[in-house]
């Protein structure tokens, strides 16, 4: 038995479980209809970055296992949405609904993007934390917190969060307001007794400070009396304030130097991405080409297809890494470029694998690739993306996403069926191994309730 397409009719559609647009949607909400409860398949944090307001959270992998605690009422209108009309979470959501026993589910297609776009409104949900009041503090707990603005790391972390003009100017100033006391004290003194009060005295107080600021020792002079105790405050100061002028200095030549590391890191992994795919696309072109030759073997076009199906999976992580946020994810030509170059290899990919001979099987290392590109296609879409992708980003990676799903591995024409048991309409279970190689079976099954097969 072999798996064949067939398109079915649907004779009627129940207007209870028609899929919901964006104006009955708006209306409704804004209306704040209390009939139907607003249900969002995505992620908690996609959940709590962006919703349609009034809506409850049940990602798609927990409707098994809370469906009744979120919904208790299963014959309550019921409208699932998910990221944008390229996700499949909501037409996911709706059939396991439906599945558990809930009559009245609707999907809106349109999800977050097209509510987004049309001007609805976003709620964003905010998790509080209480915490408990803290104890009141006793007088040993406020000195030591005055103790601790005063300590030198304290002043050296406000001196490194200065800018540099501002931080040099604080520096000098201190040392000026030094030599000024010094001087007007007369608290220097050389072998020859003290400094007079006259312009040489300031001159000499002056370079005296300076040294000080930047713990040096300045010829003979020293300090007299209990201006020994400001020299020992300003060598302190001074201290702190040049470490954090050449640590500011450091800084900036590490941003600078990181600044060229990293544009240099980004434009490698750029051209090796452009060089992986240009590499791919050529070996697909390649490998197209050996289909139609028939002197080439089945088994080495298909060890080829599997190879570059698997080397292919790895470029298309990459690449959507760069889109969801990763480093060099503002580069919107780049990425143009690369998600172009993914959806030529898809489209290429897709047409090769209509080269495997016929009743032929899949290996598991092609199905293990062709699933992981599709589950990485599932995860690229727009609304996903850290900054706002433009409007040809935005083509390119819902082109990408729908090639990617089109990879699926599911029975397709002329695949062997898979074997099943299955309970028909006449109250039997029947089985394929039953049928085989008797008679040709058909398996019918109505695509949506209240629909014809």
């Amino acid at each position: 038995m072999h798996v064949v397409r067939t398109e079915a009719t649907i004779e009627t559609e129940d207007v209870s479980l028609a899929p919901v647009d964006y104006d009955e949607l708006a209306r409704r909400v804004e209306d704040g209809d209390t009939s139907m409860v607003l249900v969002s398949v995505l992620p908690r944090a996609s959940f709590e970055a962006g919703r349609i307001p009034g809506s409850v959270n049940l990602p798609l992998d927990e409707i098994a296992e809370r469906a009744g605690e979120v919904l208790p009422a299963r014959d309550q209108e019921t409208v699932v949405y998910c990221a944008s009309p390229a996700c499949s979470l909501a037409e996911q959501g709706v059939a396991l609904l439906r599945g558990l026993g809930y009559t009245r589910v609707r999907e809106y297609s349109g999800g977050i993007e097209e509510w987004t776009e049309r001007g609805g409104r976003i709620e964003h949900a905010m998790i509080f934390t209480p915490k408990a009041a803290p104890p009141p503090a006793g007088r040993l707990d406020r000195l030591r917190r005055v103790l601790a603005r005063l300590s030198p790391r304290a002043l050296f972390i406000w001196a490194t969060n200065q800018p540099l003009r501002v931080l040099f100017g604080i520096w000098l100033g201190t040392s000026v307001l030094f030599a000024l006391l010094y001087w007007g004290m007369s608290g220097l003194a050389t072998e020859a007794g003290p400094i007079g009060k006259d312009l040489a005295g300031l001159n000499t107080a002056f370079w005296f400070s300076l040294a000080k600021a930047m713990t040096w020792d300045f010829g003979g002079v020293s300090a007299v009396g209990w201006m020994r105790l400001a020299v020992l405050a300003e060598t302190v100061t001074g201290l702190v304030l040049f470490g954090s002028l050449v640590s500011k200095l450091l800084e900036d030549q590490q941003e600078e130097v990181l600044d060229k590391v990293y544009r240099l890191t980004h434009e490698n992994r750029l051209g090796r991405l452009r060089t992986n795919l240009h590499l791919i696309l050529s070996e697909l072109a390649e490998v197209a080409g050996e289909c139609s030759n028939p002197s080439v073997s089945p088994r080495r076009l298909r060890t080829r297809i599997e190879t570059v199906a698997m080397v292919f999976a790895g470029e298309v992580q990459a690449v959507g890494d760069l889109v969801r946020g990763g480093p060099g994810s503002g580069d919107k030509a780049a990425l143009e470029t690369l998600l172009g170059c993914v959806a030529s290899g898809l489209e290429e990919l897709s047409h090769l694998l209509t080269c495997l001979p016929s009743g032929q099987a899949r290996s598991g290392s092609l199905r293990r690739s062709l699933r992981r590109i599709s589950q990485l296609g599932a995860d690229l879409c727009a609304t996903c993306a850290v900054e706002p992708p433009s409007p040809v980003l935005r083509g390119w990676m819902d082109r990408v996403q729908r090639l990617c799903r089109a990879l699926c591995d599911e029975p397709r024409p002329g695949d062997p069926a898979p074997r099943f048991e299955l309970p028909g309409s006449d109250g039997r279970v029947h089985r394929l191994a039953d049928y085989l190689g008797r008679r040709p079976v058909v398996l019918i099954w109505f695509p949506q309730v209240f629909t014809g097969g």
